[in-house]
């Protein structure tokens, strides 16, 4: 693999700012913000309808404007008393001029400046820079905010490319202009029957002669060509070549490479055949856990998804495909990946960038440090291969300092310990992390699923996900491909938050009335005691509506598979798979007592404790500590519910994944790709103690 350093990447490792220039969506993005002075209206975007670099800019819309308007910026860490620092933003406004000023302030009072930049019209159509270098005279802890100020009301402009670092200002054309020459494509024939396409990432290598094109541990050819026969260059350009290669029997197929993209785009006639030493293939799944294979199988016929990942190479490449279209059937063979185009190939390439270890070397309630360090930050993840066949997949969780996490919505409820709770699974140790470097895994165990267990022959894997806020730019993770081959199939791996998910929980309004009883107090907040109340009522009505959307889902799912086994009697035993995971959900509405444990009981035991405030009953106190605990045994049960009915609804989704694969036929195929694509109702969106995004 050919690698470029060049002067961008080297400028980026130095910016206070993480994220900079958008391009990171979802976790891990950073934390750009927007405040607002009293009744002003703003807010942003991120989109890609227009960039000053890379693919994506931020918007900025503003309406009524009130004291200081506007300030949309990050908080950064300080830079150093006495040296010299400068802050630079590509902007560009929409519609109408724009007054736009750059600042930096102390995070916490008194608020003041190490720089506060003079007001510029920003005229519209064009991206221009604004720009300010300083000197810092005092010390900043607990650190800065800087931003882009605007008092301006109804107006919308574009940021993009921010910069803060420490140094004299050099024109962020100048460090284009030095990337292109690093990062930019370039075309090398060395002879009539050889010829190389390169860029800073890959080396794209075509020979007369040879059975496939050639690129960084992998082979690419179109099935059932043999021999390259002649190629041509149809564009080259510092961003773009496309070479146009012929094989045998007139089979023609065209290749594309990028500036600084770790990707070849393919298109052609014929299935793309895609050839690396893997030794594992993973179908990556946001919404439940990943779907893994053992490479070198006869012909796995696989869920088509958009993404596969090739782990080769003895974890030091992961060959990446991906493509656009639902409809692009993809097979796994003994020979490789057969996929037809147009595809995305990419070699993220880097030692150990992917690894595994054997059950038998992790212990239950120690971390045990992986043999070799991650080589980039990232978000990584790790697939734990249960006893079951099924997987466990979790993110990878970054130490930042003790007791401080980059947990991407883990949710810990002891930081120190690493401890979390999740309503299927209960309180467990969080069995993944990264410090510094070091990845430490543990074979966690879970009191509320003792069944689930782990072979010690088996394995737990790890590879990286998606580049996060200050990432090498040089880092590439699995989705970073399809985000860059499919953005919006990409932009649809979040799982969302449904808005009527209500809080305060059963546990926390219990918890305070039984605190406010035994102080005597609950007359004197009567008030606020009922305000709270309602809340949780709210609260209680909200997850059962969840419950009962899952219930729902559960029957019309069930009558499908049912009509399908009478229409089709071969899908029979499959069929029965299926109803026996779906069965599981009576089994936990019986055990939870759901049909008792409901909101209008609930709502009497609200009622009783609103009725106690005010009553000269005895023991006051010790009845409200009675009713609560009565409460919570309600939103308990609910609140488990929802979770176990996630964990129900991921297991079926991954078993129709594993039968996809095993399919005798079109029609079992089809039966399994549909139950799968069927969970996806439920799946892509979560209530907050579903815990969809701790596993």
């Amino acid at each position: 693999m050919v690698c470029f350093v060049s002067l961008r990447v080297m400028a980026d490792t130095a910016n206070l700012f993480s994220n900079p220039g958008f391009e990171i969506t979802g976790l891990g993005a950073g934390e750009w913000r927007i405040d607002r002075g009293r009744d002003t209206e703003a807010e942003f975007a991120v989109d890609r309808q227009d960039a000053g670099e890379g693919d994506r800019s931020a918007r900025v819309r503003i309406g009524r404007v009130s004291g200081y308007g506007m300030q949309f910026g990050q908080s950064v860490p300080a830079g150093q008393q006495g040296r010299s620092y400068t802050f630079a933003v590509l902007v560009k406004a929409t519609q109408q001029p724009v007054k736009l000023g750059l600042q930096i302030e102390r995070r916490a009072k008194p608020y003041d400046r190490p720089t506060k930049g003079a007001t510029v019209t920003i005229a519209p159509g064009k991206w221009m820079e604004l720009h300010e270098t300083f000197t810092v005279e005092k010390d900043f802890a607990p650190g800065w905010f800087a931003y882009i100020s605007c008092a301006q009301p109804n107006c919308e402009f574009r940021a993009d490319a921010f910069r803060l670092y420490e140094g004299d200002y050099v024109p962020f054309e100048k460090l284009a202009r030095e990337e292109d020459e690093a990062t930019g494509v370039r075309v090398n024939q060395s002879s009539a029957s050889e010829i190389r396409v390169a860029n800073n990432f890959l080396t794209l290598l075509v020979r007369r002669g040879a059975p496939a094109v050639e690129m960084a541990g992998a082979k690419l050819a179109p099935v059932g060509a043999k021999t390259i026969t002649g190629f041509r260059i149809i564009e080259n350009t510092a961003k773009r070549a496309v070479l146009e290669v012929t094989s045998d029997r007139n089979i023609r197929t065209r290749y594309a490479v990028r500036k600084n993209k770790p990707v070849v785009e393919v298109e052609g006639d014929r299935r793309l055949l895609v050839t690396s030493r893997s030794q594992y293939a993973v179908v990556p799944d946001i919404f439940a856990s990943d779907l893994v294979f053992d490479c070198g199988q006869d012909r796995l016929r696989v869920p088509n998804e958009h993404v596969l990942a090739q782990l080769a190479d003895d974890g030091n490449s992961i060959v990446v495909c991906a493509w656009r279209s639902r409809t692009q059937p993809v097979w796994l063979t003994s020979a490789g990946v057969e996929i037809s185009c147009p595809v995305a190939v990419a070699v993220l390439a880097a030692p150990n960038i992917w690894q595994q270890k054997k059950f038998a070397e992790l212990d239950l309630v120690k971390d045990v440090k992986l043999d070799q360090p991650v080589p980039f930050r990232a978000l990584w993840r790790t697939d734990y291969r249960r006893a079951d066949g099924l997987i466990d997949s979790w993110k990878v969780v970054i130490r930042q300092a003790p007791g401080e996490w980059e947990s991407f919505g883990a949710g810990f409820t002891k930081p120190k310990t690493r401890t979390v709770w999740t309503s299927a699974r209960g309180t467990f140790a969080y069995p993944a992390f990264i410090d510094g470097n070091d990845v430490f895994l543990r074979r966690t165990h879970f009191d509320e699923l003792k069944e689930l267990k782990f072979r010690d022959d088996d394995f737990a894997l790890l590879y990286p996900v998606q580049k996060i806020s200050r990432s090498p730019a040089t880092a590439w993770g699995v989705f970073d491909v399809l985000r860059d081959v499919a953005e919006q199939q990409a932009d649809d791996l979040v799982i969302k938050h449904v808005e009527r998910d209500r809080y305060p929980a059963t546990c926390a309004v219990t918890a305070e009335y039984e605190a406010v009883f035994d102080d005597g107090k609950e007359r004197e907040k009567k008030q606020f005691l009922l305000k709270r109340l309602d809340d949780m009522d709210n609260f209680v009505l909200s997850i059962r509506s969840r419950i009962d959307e899952y219930l729902a889902w559960r029957k019309k799912t069930g009558e499908f598979i049912a009509a399908q086994k009478a229409a089709k009697p071969q899908l029979g035993p499959l069929a029965d798979e299926f109803a026996s995971v779906l069965a599981r959900f009576e089994k936990r509405l019986d055990h939870l007592k759901l049909a008792e444990r409901t909101p209008p009981a609930a709502k009497v035991l609200i009622a009783k404790v609103a009725a106690l405030i005010d009553s000269n009953e005895p023991d006051k106190a010790e009845k409200a500590k009675q009713i609560g605990r009565e409460t919570r045994t309600i939103g308990g049960s609910q609140d488990h519910a929802i979770g176990d009915f996630r964990m129900i609804t991921k297991e079926l989704r991954q078993r129709a994944g594993y039968r996809m694969t095993m399919a005798p036929d079109d029609a079992t195929f089809e039966f399994a790709r549909v139950v799968r694509e069927r969970t996806m109702e439920m799946l892509q969106c979560a209530f907050g103690h579903e815990s969809a995004n701790t596993d």
